[in-house]
């Protein structure tokens, strides 16, 4: 049965979202109720809404949901042995005092990049941005200004959960497009349904046909470098604006004592990417034997965490770290499933097809629906993850129609999600606001700066993958 939700009932459920979030309400609530509305209001029954939209739509991240706690067990190891401060403090250290704003943006980068969430990374490194932000007398808004720039240079080269909503969902975009191009299969019959089924379990679909997470990793890298720079140089030119670091911002740092040395800290993340990698590399090279090797990222992320944590002499510590890590990361695979249910209600409604219509009619390159997608949903929903998962799941069939690969379509929605990530509805805002000592104020006037570093993604990103390697 063909359902289709009408425009009014997109808005409603967004609106109601974002007023939800507004409002404090726990963010997978508001996207749950936020969806239910828009069916309702689209012109469903309940019965249509729980079996047609809202089921469909979280059993589609189930997949993404796994990989992301296996992510947790990494990021759980990095955080709680202390390898992820070692890797950030190691970085600040050797880039020195005089390019001390550079060394913050780098050492968040670094430290969201290996697999720590961008929300985590800032909260963990603000005393840190503070305390060398009080020694090199510069402002705090310019110190987070180096942090919220590093951790989006990180997030569109990492395994985190954006990532790999990222490459799942343009995956399975990537199927359903050849089983009725190539295949002559036509959508919503049964046996299209059961080719795109049949793609996606096939050994080596992803590798040489697909997505996958260590080729979205690897797109983001130009975006990363270009807007790390910007970071720095903007963040520079606020060294003196805002307050100060005084006595009274209390600061609790450390100086780092009793963590892991640098190489040992490193090692888990390196394997991860290792890993991820080998059959990758075994396409790119022709060489069978690593291609056929092919490992999940469900399975290479907790092995690389359990090697880390060996390597660090913490295993005996691994079910304590894992435990923090998948705990901590609870809340944000309970954000996942109520995005998948509201980017159900858009991506069944009649907007995916006027907005690419409007596109396609403009004078506007086609590939610019990818960026845009991620941007507008990432602004409603004040979550660069929420963003990605609404943008792929509603647009991403009409991007990869567009002749846009499946991995150059997932790295461009992510730019488009980390254009405005830090929405003042979203965690980020207010946890970074909490962290860094800020008024309400100062952390809004910090916003538009933000914003602007992001642009430098979205073009970056777009550029290379829009234009230059199309």
């Amino acid at each position: 049965m063909e359902i289709s939700i009408g425009v009014l009932g997109v808005v409603a459920g967004i609106l109601v979202a974002v007023i939800l979030i507004a409002k404090k309400v726990s963010p997978s609530v508001a996207l749950f109720t936020g969806s239910i509305v828009g069916a309702l209001v689209g012109g469903l029954t309940l019965h249509q809404s729980f079996n047609n939209v809202l089921l469909p739509g979280t059993q589609a991240l189930m997949g993404v949901t796994s990989r992301i706690i296996a992510g947790a067990v990494l990021a759980g190891v990095l955080v709680e042995s202390g390898a992820a401060e070692t890797i950030a403090r190691t970085i600040v250290k050797k880039l020195g005092e005089k390019r001390s704003i550079l060394a913050l943006a780098v050492a968040c980068m670094a430290m969201v990049a290996v697999g720590v969430f961008n929300t985590v990374s800032i909260i963990m490194l603000s005393p840190i941005a503070l305390s060398v932000a009080k020694k090199a007398n510069f402002s705090k808004a310019a110190a987070l200004l180096a942090l919220s720039g590093g951790s989006k240079a990180g997030n569109i080269m990492s395994p985190n959960p954006n990532t790999v909503a990222a490459t799942d969902t343009l995956n399975s975009a990537t199927a359903r497009l050849l089983a009725e191009t190539y295949y002559g299969f036509e959508p919503g019959t049964t046996e299209f349904t059961a080719k795109v089924s049949e793609l996606l379990g096939t050994a080596g679909f992803a590798v040489e046909r697909g997505v996958t997470l260590s080729a979205v990793m690897m797109a983001g890298i130009p975006g990363a470098i270009v807007t790390v720079i910007a970071t720095a140089i903007i963040a520079g030119m606020w060294r003196k604006k805002g307050s100060y670091v005084t006595d009274a911002d209390d600061i609790k740092d450390d100086a780092g004592e009793g963590l892991p040395s640098f190489l040992r800290a490193a090692s888990g993340p390196f394997i991860a990417i290792a890993l991820l990698m080998v059959g990758t590399i075994g396409h790119m090279l022709d060489i069978e034997v690593l291609r056929n090797f092919q490992i999940d990222a469900f399975f290479a992320l907790p092995i690389a965490a359990l090697c880390g944590a060996i390597i660090m002499g913490k295993g005996k510590q691994f079910i304590a770290f894992a435990n923090a890590g998948v705990t901590g990361m609870m809340p944000i695979c309970m954000l996942l499933i109520g995005a998948g249910a509201l980017g159900a209600v858009v991506s069944n409604s009649t907007i995916p097809a006027i907005v690419t219509e409007a596109i396609a009619a403009s004078p506007l390159p086609s590939v610019l629906l990818a960026p845009l997608a991620g941007a507008l949903m990432s602004s409603t929903a004040g979550s660069w993850v929420t963003g990605v998962i609404l943008a792929a799941q509603s647009f991403g069939d009409s991007i990869l129609a567009f002749g846009v690969s499946g991995v150059a379509a997932a790295t461009m929605i992510q730019s488009g999600a980390g254009f405005v990530d830090v929405m003042p509805h979203g965690n980020i805002f207010l946890g970074s606001m909490k962290s860094c000592n800020l008024t309400v104020k100062e952390r809004l006037a910090i916003f538009p700066v933000e914003a602007f570093i992001g642009l430098f993604l979205v073009i970056s990103v777009t550029l290379v993958h829009g234009f230059i390697l199309a």
